[in-house]
């Protein structure tokens, strides 16, 4: 069947998958589901959904003395790579020469000799069955904040993530109310997790080599 790829393009990019993990960030996973669903409306047939990417439209520019006429054959720089979710099978669609092992050209992910994905802490490629886990759990996650929103809660609770506050550039500062040093206001605070971290919460059994995150 076809595989269907949803991007999308930003000034800049700072994903996590924790911050899927606890339904901080929901962007990509839900363009995802939206894909999912609506793929024979879309394509006029079943299709699969292989991955939703963030990627960068501006960087820093790099100073050189030479620049080179062409361009590099190591592929994309790392701050130049999409970011997001991706399936193994995405993976391995657009760059089918990885069946064998190696570094991904496009992707932050690097694939070993027995097919296996390696280096989980700095990886944005997920085995098919970890990302049907992963969506699975925002499907959770969106419930649970669908049936609180129902109920009336409106609290001003924001996230404390990663020394990031959800408060920093959004639109609702103004009508919130929320003090950030008034009495008893506090941040939610999330830990953060790394991917191993991550996929043993959603019961992926650690590689080996991962250790426990």
């Amino acid at each position: 069947p076809p595989l269907l790829c949803v991007y999308e393009f930003k000034g800049s990019v700072d994903f996590t998958l924790d911050a899927v993990y606890h339904g901080l960030s929901l962007q990509l996973p839900l363009y995802l589901e939206a894909a999912r669903l609506n793929a024979r409306a879309l394509l006029g047939r079943d299709a699969v959904v292989c991955g939703a990417l963030l990627h960068a439209t501006r960087a820093p520019l790099d100073a050189e003395d030479r620049p080179p006429e062409e361009p590099s054959e190591e592929g994309i720089r790392p701050r130049f790579k999409p970011r997001g979710l991706l399936s193994l099978t995405g993976l391995l669609r657009f760059e089918p020469e990885l069946a064998g092992g190696g570094r991904s050209a496009c992707f932050r992910c690097a694939i070993k000799k027995d097919g296996a994905l390696g280096n989980r802490r700095a990886c944005d490629v997920l085995a098919d069955e970890e990302l049907d886990l992963l969506l699975a759990h925002v499907r959770a996650v969106t419930a649970r904040l669908l049936d609180a929103i129902a109920s009336g809660r409106a609290a001003a609770v924001p996230s404390l993530h990663r020394r990031t506050i959800a408060c920093r550039g959004c639109d609702f500062n103004a009508v919130c109310r929320f003090e950030r040093f008034g009495p008893g206001e506090r941040y939610q605070p999330y830990k953060a997790y790394g991917v191993p971290d991550v996929l043993a919460a959603l019961g992926v059994p650690a590689a080996p080599e991962d250790g426990n995150g």
